[in-house]
């Protein structure tokens, strides 16, 4: 399988520091259970399970992420894995990477899950997609963001509201999603980004 092109190198550099902070999160609290694990007492053990499966989702996550970074420069390192929830986990991702420049992206409470339908890019490069419109069009700004989600008509809208605009239209054509039918609008003080209504779907709690 051919590796895909080098393509957002800038978004990768801006994450990686952030995603970095989580894994050492992590391998600090695994460092945490190893000790707890030599305990022979049935009472520490059983403290130790709950912590164990949030180690093991935080890690699931991250190497998602890790995976996301490598593909846009170049390397697929996820192949044939796909992430329904990739659009969440990648946006929570920039909203952390901003917040460490003292800026505020808002985000839904909850994001559309990604369908696979048939036509639709890949849950990677849509991800790295949307998640580098967005970086663009905050990077180089002050202050705060929201970006909102909703089901319109036959499509799905993202709206960005204080973005770039220049930045977020020098971007656009280039990406993955142009390609495949998305197509992206000024509105009012920021940008529309429609995509069609087959690539997402609503996101239930407890979607796998």
């Amino acid at each position: 399988m051919s590796s895909p092109a080098l393509r957002h190198p800038r978004l990768a550099a801006a994450l990686l520091p952030a995603l970095v902070h989580r894994i050492n999160n992590t391998t600090q609290l695994l460092v945490v259970l190893r000790s707890m694990l030599c305990d022979p007492r049935a009472d520490v053990l059983a403290q130790a399970g709950p912590d164990l499966a949030h180690a093991a989702r935080a890690a699931e996550e991250q190497g998602w992420l890790l995976g996301l970074l490598a593909r846009s420069l170049g390397t697929d390192l996820l192949l044939a894995r796909e992430e329904r929830d990739g659009l969440g986990v990648t946006l929570r991702m920039v909203a952390e990477t901003l917040r460490r420049e003292r800026k505020e992206l808002a985000l839904p409470a909850s994001l559309p899950t990604m369908t696979l339908a048939p036509g639709s890019p890949r849950t990677a490069a849509l991800c790295l997609d949307i998640a580098a419109l967005v970086w663009e069009s905050c990077a180089a700004l002050e202050g705060n963001f929201a970006l909102s989600a909703s089901r319109e008509r036959d499509a799905w809208c993202l709206r960005l509201t204080r973005a770039d605009g220049a930045r977020a239209r020098a971007e656009f054509p280039a990406l993955d999603c142009a390609r495949h039918g998305a197509c992206l609008h000024e509105d009012g003080a920021g940008w529309r980004l429609e995509l069609p209504s087959a690539w997402l779907v609503e996101h239930v709690d407890g979607h796998a």
